[in-house]
Parts: structure tokens; sequence; C-alpha cells
């Protein structure tokens, strides 16, 4: 033991020899202070504040600290105490109390003594100065103290190689709470490390998660910030620091401080935590009072007890004195202190501090009053020769100065010194069992308190139960002072419980409420607006850049984790085909799908106009099914009649078809097949009545050609027959090739465009920027939308031709005008309804355009080729005649040349003359000359008239009268002529114009040929009549033997010249 022993004595002079330059300079620049020797049988070391010395301003006189004065007598109160319970301890407590001067170094020198060394006179030829007195090298039982974490830092590494028991009471560095590292050293506090996960745990609840953080060059500072670094990762939720700001004993220019100080200006940060020793601290608060107030109250300032040592300003829930202004958060209205729990009872009523007590020589309790209070209370032991009395106001003040603020160190205080005193008695009561039980000051007997400290529990400061934790910590309880809208008053904020793993805190609603709505988050960016993603840095989680989203993107959460205190990660995520994002582009909604249907406004007027013109066709058909057997309907063709109707049908039906249901495939192909087919049932029609006519009238101007053939209605049943199905097998190829399908267009985004394949017969195609999704039939205009009109416009090609050949037959058959117009309206149409189709194309009204092509065509043809004869059979019947539907239509030169060659064969009054088909010409301009007023004029003067006749004879003759030579032709009927025609000279001529006559209207070349009797007799003998075989049609063989000697209604005209 005693090697051992002089080992550790010889390490210690070693240390102290490294470093003595330093300790006399700090320890001599100052007037020396013994000791304060508290007589008892057990002494106690006790260090105490009393004074502040920085390294910094080792010249400068030292400062008396606020709390000092009142550590010393809340150790002697509680000594006192201890010393007068009955039946308690076998002997007196006492202390030796030194002044560490809140510095390390001279605290580390001053522990010395209480380990049997004395090196105080390794200052004295330094310092120039008298020695002090020699201290009584005593050895202590246990230490108390010291206050600050820095101080207790430097004693605990050297008293633990003596194993004297340490209990600091204000001490909170983390460090101290390494029980491996500082065996001997115990508080009554709880580490600042549980502080530190208190304010983790408030910074994450209240959504302050981007801090600045004030530290110091210290071990109690670096220690703070790695504590903290560590919650951080370790916390639930994310936290960030923005500025670190560290300061250094060498931040003792104000304008220095103010310069490191204001780089928190630059922070987006709303919170900023003070960490560091209680002296930087101060001196940066104070800084920072002199900013202006719009910048000081932006921030929210969190610290703990370490940082405030003007106590007195903190009145929980009272109004402050203006004594108090002195504390280093005046006009910092925005704060929170996490402070060991405040323990309200009657005992802290019951204290206060004393003014009695003696001290001896010894001045400290002067020094403080006159500084506090700037006067010595009346009673007061005092060994001032003159001392400055207090006025009785003054000295109200001052008491309340020096005992309203027991509450923040009073029970800590007393808890440590009961411990130690509490570890002595329970060694006290086990003395007859084992080892010594009187304190000698022994290693042997400093380990067996050890022992004791580690599991004792006992009966604390107002009553309250009271053990050390693990680590050798007092109880992790807080309470949270705030300091909220500028005043004087302090509020309750919380009373947090850091025991457990997520420390438990119990808000006060209305402050809480203050707190929260002046500062509702702390962070590094703005939450990026509506529509924009959110992409964290990957250096710092607390930060994030906004990318806007494109409209056809939503936001969509990309970080999974349970953390609700920031934005959490989000990308761009465009939506699926069909779908568009909503208002928040948060989720996307499914787009409607758009089709046309019945209940579409354009889709209900096409299908209206549809039923009305299926109604008013069948009227039409009904009418002529009443009429089936009159001339004007037989005229037309009864056959082909049926079947127009048939394709004017299909043509009604199919905007019903396609308009009313939504796209499938059986409305698809319908809508491929309907155009080409209606038209070919149309046309088919129209083909065959034209070309049959056609073909009759052209056998009839031939008399010799053979007997017609396929003109009877089962041959016109089979032409007709065999186009519709020459269609229906072009569209049944095609469809094989291309067959249709429905096509789902979609909205989507440039990552979707094209086609794709849907279900077994449908495709998708995606597109950008619809608000609907239509649903359609022609996603493309090919060859399967043209195919099935390739027949119908050939045979409406062909159909014009023939149309043009019969233009000159009778009214009754003559369709040539009617046919125009229809072919002109639907080549319109078929033009038109490609591009309408190319302007709707990929929407849901594409297949308007195709309706619209039907219904005009079954109405342009239900127009102009139906109702013309309707309107004959219900409006002139007498017009519903063999006679008119044989009637040709006569041009005025006709006429007028009629007119001619009756007044002349009035004059001579010899025989009527006949136009026949005869091949005789005859020149219309000469019929012209032989007007009414030439002949007139011819009636006044002799000689002309047989100048006029014989030019007329000679214009109508026939050629076999020009070989005669005969100059009056005589006048032949044809059986036709009445009776009283010959009883006044032969006043009329009966012309039998055929179609040669007709085609001569158009040719000033060509000759009406102008038969003799004998002509005349000989052709009429042979005729058959003309409606027994056109309007009989129905009935008719194909192979008539006279279609060749057609006669035509004759037109009898007066003798009289017209007016």
């Amino acid at each position: 033991m005693q090697v051992r022993s002089f080992l550790l004595q010889l390490v210690v002079v070693v240390l102290c020899c490294l470093t003595q330059y330093k300790l006399v300079k700090l320890t001599c620049a100052v007037k020396y202070w013994e000791p304060f020797i508290y007589n008892g049988d057990v002494m106690l070391g006790v260090f105490v504040p009393i004074h502040s010395l920085w390294e910094s301003s080792p010249s400068q006189e030292p400062e008396v600290t606020i709390l000092g004065f009142k550590f010393l007598e809340a150790i002697l109160s509680t000594i006192d105490a201890i010393n007068s319970r009955k039946n308690y301890l076998n002997y007196t407590l006492g202390a030796i109390v030194f002044d560490s001067f809140s510095n390390a170094e001279i605290a580390l020198r001053q522990s010395l003594s209480f380990i049997g060394l004395n090196i105080s006179s390794f200052c004295g030829p330094v310092c120039g100065r008298v020695d002090p007195p020699p201290v009584e090298e005593k050895p202590i039982t246990a230490l108390i103290g010291p206050a600050y974490s820095d101080v207790s830092l430097s004693v605990a590494s050297l008293l633990k190689l003596f194993a004297v028991p340490q209990v600091s009471y204000y001490s909170a560095a983390p460090k101290l709470s390494m029980p491996g590292r500082y065996p001997t050293f115990y508080r009554t506090i709880p580490s600042v490390r549980d502080a530190i996960k208190t304010i983790v745990h408030l910074l994450g609840v209240y959504h302050w998660n981007y801090v600045n953080v004030i530290v110091d060059n210290s071990d109690y500072g670096e220690s703070n910030h790695g504590v903290l670094l560590e919650m951080l990762r370790n916390s639930n939720h994310t936290l960030c620091i923005d500025k670190r700001i560290q300061l250094s004993d060498g931040h003792t220019d104000m304008w220095e401080m103010d310069q490191t100080m204001s780089e928190l200006l630059n922070s987006s940060a709303a919170v900023n935590l003070i960490l560091c020793s209680a002296h930087l601290g101060d001196l940066a608060l104070k800084a920072v009072q002199r900013w202006p107030h719009e910048k000081r109250d932006r921030f929210l300032w969190i610290g703990t007890n370490t940082i405030e040592p003007d106590f007195p300003m903190l009145r929980p829930n009272q109004t402050a004195q203006n004594e108090g202004e002195r504390t280093s958060f005046k006009n910092i209205n925005n704060v929170l202190l996490v402070l060991p729990r405040l323990r309200y009872s009657d005992e802290l009523e019951a204290y206060s501090v004393s003014l009695n007590r003696s001290y001896g020589q010894n001045t400290w309790r002067e020094e403080y009053l006159m500084w506090e209070c700037s006067c010595i209370p009346n009673g007061t032991v005092t060994t001032y020769k003159d001392p400055i009395g207090c006025t009785e106001e003054r000295e109200q003040q001052c008491v309340s100065l020096l005992n309203d603020d027991a509450i923040f160190y009073l029970p800590n205080t007393v808890n440590a010194v009961l411990a130690v005193a509490e570890s002595l008695k329970k060694i006290q009561d086990r003395c007859s069992r084992d080892g010594p039980c009187y304190p000698d000051g022994s290693i042997a007997f400093r380990n067996r308190v050890l022992k004791i400290l580690d599991t004792i529990s006992f009966t604390g400061f107002g009553g309250e139960e009271f053990h050390f934790t693990m680590e050798g910590d007092g109880k992790p309880q807080f309470t949270i002072l705030a300091h909220i809208g500028g005043g004087a008053l302090w509020h309750t904020f919380a009373e947090c419980d850091a025991s457990t793993k997520t420390p438990i805190c119990n808000a006060t609603g209305v402050v809480e409420d203050l707190v929260t709505a002046k500062y509702p988050y702390s962070r590094c960016c703005n939450p990026c607006e509506v529509g924009s993603a959110t992409t964290y840095d990957t250096q710092i989680p607390c930060c994030w850049k906004c990318t806007e989203c494109s409209k056809d993107a939503i936001v969509e959460t990309v970080d999974r984790s349970n953390n609700n205190h920031v934005p959490k990660a989000t990308a761009c995520v465009y939506c699926a085909p069909g779908t568009r994002p909503n208002q928040n582009q948060t989720k996307c909604d499914d787009l409607p799908v758009d089709f046309m249907s019945i209940a579409d406004p354009s889709a209900i007027a096409m299908c209206a106009l549809c039923v009305v013109a299926i109604l008013l066709s069948s009227l039409v058909l009904a009418i002529y099914l009443h009429n089936w057997n009159t001339p004007v309907i037989r005229a037309s063709g009864r056959e082909t009649t049926l079947v127009l109707f048939a394709g004017i049908f299909c043509s009604y039906v199919t905007p019903i078809i396609v308009l009313s249901h939504r796209p499938t495939m059986y409305v698809c192909s319908w809508a491929t097949i309907a155009p080409g087919l209606c038209s070919t049932i149309s046309y088919a029609a129209i083909y065959v009545r034209i070309s049959r006519i056609d073909r009759i009238f052209r056998l009839a101007a031939n008399p010799v050609s053979s007997a017609t053939r396929f003109v009877s209605p089962g041959s016109q049943i089979l032409f007709m027959v065999l186009l519709i199905c020459a269609d229906v097998l072009v569209l049944a190829v095609t469809m094989s090739l291309w067959p249709p399908t429905v096509t789902q267009i979609l909205s989507g985004s440039n990552s979707y465009l094209g086609p794709r394949r849907w279900e077994q017969n449908g495709s998708v195609i995606i597109l950008k920027g619809l608000d609907t999704n239509p649903v359609v039939c022609f996603s493309s205009l090919f060859i399967p939308q043209f195919a099935g009109m390739l027949i119908p416009i050939f045979l409406m090609l062909v159909s014009l031709l023939h149309a043009y050949k019969i233009r000159k037959v009778p009214c009754g058959y003559n369709e040539a005008r009617q046919l125009g117009v229809v072919n002109y309206v639907n080549l319109l149409l078929f033009v038109i309804a490609p591009i309408l189709m190319l302007t709707f194309r990929l929407t849901s009204r594409e297949l308007l355009p195709l309706s619209g092509l039907t219904f005009l065509m079954a109405t342009n043809q239900l127009v102009v080729l139906i109702m013309p004869k309707l309107y004959i059979i219900l409006f002139t019947p007498e017009k519903n005649t063999t006679g008119n539907v044989l009637q040709r239509d006569r041009s005025q030169t006709q006429i007028r040349g009629v007119h001619v060659i009756n007044e002349l064969d009035e004059r001579w009054c010899e025989g009527l003359s006949t136009i026949s088909s005869a091949r005789c010409r005859h020149s219309l301009g000469g019929l012209h000359e032989l007007s009414a007023v030439n002949l007139v004029s011819s009636r006044l003067e002799g000689p002309k008239v047989e100048l006029s006749r014989q030019r007329s004879i000679s214009l109508v003759q026939t050629p076999c009268e020009r070989q005669h030579r005969e100059l009056r032709p005589r006048c032949v009927t044809t059986g036709h002529t009445s009776a009283s025609q010959l009883q006044h000279g032969c006043r009329a001529v009966s012309f039998h114009l055929n179609d040669d006559v007709s085609k001569a209207d158009d040719d000033s070349d060509q000759h009406v040929p102008l038969l003799n009797g004998r002509v005349s007799s000989e052709r009429t003998e042979h005729h058959v009549p003309l409606d027994e075989t056109m309007l009989g049609s129905d009935g008719a063989t194909s192979d008539h033997s006279s279609v060749s000697n057609l006669s035509f209604e004759k037109f009898h005209f007066s003798s009289k010249p017209p007016s």
C-alpha cells in the first residue's frame, strides 16, 4: 500500500509540475483567498464558485457569481441540519470550502489539499507576494462539488486516483456519466445527455427539424455536441444542423463575439440550441441582445440550466423584480430552458439564506451582498468596519433576491450533502459487522462510501425518494420553462421524464399553443407547392429541392418511413394511360370513357331525323303500293322502286345503329359495311332502271333490230342481286384482310405514346392531352372504309352515261335531270364525308359524318327520285295517265315549225302532212323564216306568196316527192284525222315525232322527215301501241316483234298562227 501511495503521489507531482507555469500565472494574478473551514469531526471537501476567473482574462479582478454563495449556504445549512439530528451520526460533519473561481486548473490545484499534498509553496517566489498561510492538510471523506462541469471533469480525473467520493450538485457534462472513466463521480442532477435527449424529442414533436447549435471548444461543449449528434442519429425524427457556432475562451472581445454570432442570421433555421458553458453562453446572449428585435425574435433559443447563472430572474409563473434584469435573456423574448425538475415543497418555502452565520475573517458573504444588493441587510453578522446598511425597501428586495430562486439549486444541493451523510450513516449502522466505522479519510473507508453510494436510496429534499441511476446521475426529470412574447414572466411549458427510451412530456396547453403558434416549424426549405416533387439532399437529409411535375404526372411518395415531421421524399410519376392527375396532383383519377350513345345530343338529333325519315319513307311506300298499277308507278319500274326503297331504308337505319350504341365489334363492322352496301343497293336499282329504258328506246329507234332481251322483272332482279353480291364480296374480302377493331383512345404522357394491343379484338392508342378516353371504330381511314364505295361510284358513273342517252325519251321515263341532281349531290357527299371523318378522327363523334353521309344520300334519292312521282299521284292525278307518261318535252323551235307548216297547208288545203320517222331532213332556220310574221306579210303581196310556199315545200318535202316534182303535196291522214278537219280543208296537220326528230332539234343540219300519204299509210298499218308495250312492261316479253314500229302520241296544233 505504501508503494502504491508513493507512486500515486509521484504521478500527481509530475502532473502538477508540467502545468505549474499556467497555474502560477492564474493563481498569483489575484489576491489569494484561503479556504473557509467549517468545523466538524469529519471533514467534507466543498467546491463552490464564489468568484469567476476566466483563463482569457487573468489580470482582471474576479467577479462574484450569482449562485456561488447560495450554493455554500445551502451546503452549510444542510450540514447544520444533519448535525442537529438526534441519534443520526456519532460525529459531526464539517467542511473545507474552496472557492473554485469557476476555473478547472485552480480547482485542480486546490484539490491537492484533499489528498494530503501541499504545493501552495510553488506560487510564492513567482508572484512576488507574501506567502499565504499554510492550509491544514487533512484528508477528507468525500467531496461536494464542484458546480461547473469543466471544473468537475478536472477534479474527478485527479480524485479518482485516490478513491475520493465526489458528489456534484450542478455539473451536467455527459462525460461524467461514464462510470468506467469516472468511477468516483456522482451527481444529484440529471446529465445534460438526458437534457439533450429531451430537447431532441421536443424538436421532433414540434417539427423543429432544422436547427443551429452553439457550442464551445471546452470538454463540456465538445461532449455536448457529440451527444447531440448521437441523439440526432438515433432519433425517430429527421433532424439536421445547419450552422455550428463554436466559441472559445478567446471570444472575450464583444466585437468578435458579434461577428461570430451574426452567422446565425444567414441560416434558414428558426431554432438555436445553446450547449456551451455558462460563461461563453452568457457572452453569446449579450451579443444577441444588441441585435434589432426583428432579428432576435426570429429565433427560438433552447438551452439548459448551465447557460443561465442568473436564476433570480427566472420566477416561474411570477413577475420578476427589476433587479433581475441583468439576466442573460434580457430583451430575448423567445426562450425555452430545460432545467432539472423543479420541486415545490414546504421545506422550500421555509428555507432562507442565513445572514447570521459566522464566517470569521472570510468576506465572501459581504462581497456577495454588496455585489447583489449594494448594501448589507440589517442584522447581518459582518466583519466590515463600516458596512452600508440597506433601506427597508432595499432590504426587502435583497431578501427576495437571496431566497426566491432557491427552487433552482436548493433541492439538488441538499441531496448531494444528504447522499454523503446517508452513506456514512449506513456504514455506521454496519460498523459492528464489518470494517471500521469512523471516517478516517483512508482509501479503504472511501471505497466503502463509494459502494454505498452505488445503491443508496434515501428520502431527499421535500420528502421525495432519491437514488442515483446506474450512471451515477440524478433522476432524468426536467421542467421546461418558456419565456414567450416579451415581459418578465416565465411559464411552465412542460414536465418531462427522460428515464424511458422516448421521453414523456406533459405540456401545458396554453403555453404550448403560444410557442407552436409563433414557431410552427423550423426547416431548411419551405414545403413544395402543389404539383412539385420533393427531392432530398443526399448530404443534408433535412433539406430538399422542389421539382415541378408536368400536368400529366402526380406527386407520389417514395419515402415509406413513418416520419411525419418532415415532407416525405416524393417523385413525379406519370399517370397510367387513361387517367389524369386530380387538382392537387396527388392521385390519378380515371378519365371518363367517351363514346357516341343515344344520350349524346348530336346522336339524339340524328336518330330523331332518321326515325322521322323512316316514317315518311314508309308512308311514301304505302302510297306507292296503293297506286301500284297506275301509269306513273309502272313507268318507273316497280321492281327497281322496291329495291331503291330498300337502299333508302338501309341508309336511314344505319345512323340509328352506329350512334345509339357503344362501339362494339358489331357496330364497327356495320359502320364499315353500311355506306357501301346501302349505296350499292340504291344504285343497283337506279342503274338497272336506267339501262333498261335505254335499251328499250334504242331498239325502238331501229325497226330492223332483233327483239330485245333481259327487260323482264326477273332479269332486273337478277341484275340487282348480282351487283349487290359483288359489293358484298368486296366488303367480305376487305374485312377479312383488315378486320374492324374497337379502338380505345387513352390520354397518356410522352412515355406511353403509341398504339398498343387491347384484348382480343381491340387496340389501344395513347394520345397526349385528351380530356376523355374516346372509344372509336376507325383509328385510321384506310382501305376498309372506302373499298365498299368502289362499286356504288362505278354504278353512279355508268348511270350518268345512260341518263345522257335517254334524255329525249318521254317524260314518264326520262329521269336524266333527276339522276344528274342525285349524282351531283352524292358526289359532293362522297368528297365531303372523308374530310369530315378526318376532322373527327379519334373522337367519339367520328361516326357522325358517316351517319350524315348515309342520311343525306337516302334523303337525296327520296326527294329527287321518289317525291316528284308522289306529287303527281297526290296532287295532279290528271297527269297520271298513259298519254302524259308518253309525252315528250318539246322545244319552242319545234312548235313554231309545226305552226308554219299548218299555216301553209291551211291555205291550199289539199291534205294533211305528217312528219314520221322517215329519213327526211329539214332546216330549222328555214322553218323559222316561215314564221307567222313572214306569212302575214306574204299575204299582202301575191307574188311573194308563191315564193314562200315553194320555200316551205323545199324544206319539208320528202325525197320521194322531190322526185315527182309536185309543188302541191297531198294531204295524207293516218287514220286519226277527224271529219271536221276534212270538211274545212285540212286545217290541221298531225305530226308523229319520234326520237330522231328530237335529236334533230339539237342539230341544225338535220331535216325532219315529212311523210306523204302513201308512206304514212304504210307505216300506220304496222303500228303497235306504245302504251301497251311500255306501260305494260311488267308483263311484257323480252322478244316483242313490233318494238321497232313504235309510234308516239300525236300533237295537234291549231291552224291559227301563234300570237
